[in-house]
């Protein structure tokens, strides 16, 4: 199956983000909730936001070169590498999750497209795990 286009931005989101994504905080909504947030976040360049909704592994797949969280989105803001993922996230509609113990993933449809965002829970908290 092809890669859709909302999973493509996505992962250049991630790629964009391996700048200088470090350790993140987070938030104990449902799933779905969360992913709102994240997207929300994404789409108001809210980096601290978009942070504290990463998982653990999401962010140490990301990291690179010692910077913060918040560093890592704001390069990637800079350099436009994050502009076409950021145009998405305005218009994302989140669906339904499937939840399996300490993992979900959330339904998310965007321009038609529709795809999965995957969460963890850590420490009692759902968080997306891009990683």
């Amino acid at each position: 199956m092809k890669p859709s286009k909302l999973a493509a931005l996505l992962a250049a989101l991630v790629l964009a983000l391996a700048l200088a994504v470090a350790g993140c905080g987070g938030s104990d909504d449902s799933p779905e909730d969360v992913t709102e947030s994240f997207y929300s976040a994404l789409a108001d360049e809210d980096a601290g936001e978009v942070c504290d909704l990463l998982s653990e592994a999401g962010a140490e797949s990301a990291a690179a070169g010692g910077d913060s969280c918040e560093d890592g989105f704001d390069k990637a803001l800079e350099s436009g590498a994050a502009q076409a993922a950021l145009g998405l996230a305005d218009d994302i509609e989140v669906g339904d999750s499937e939840i399996d113990g300490d993992t979900a993933t959330v339904t998310v449809t965007s321009g038609g497209q529709e795809d999965e965002v995957s969460l963890v829970k850590e420490d009692g908290e759902w968080k997306v795990d891009i990683g």
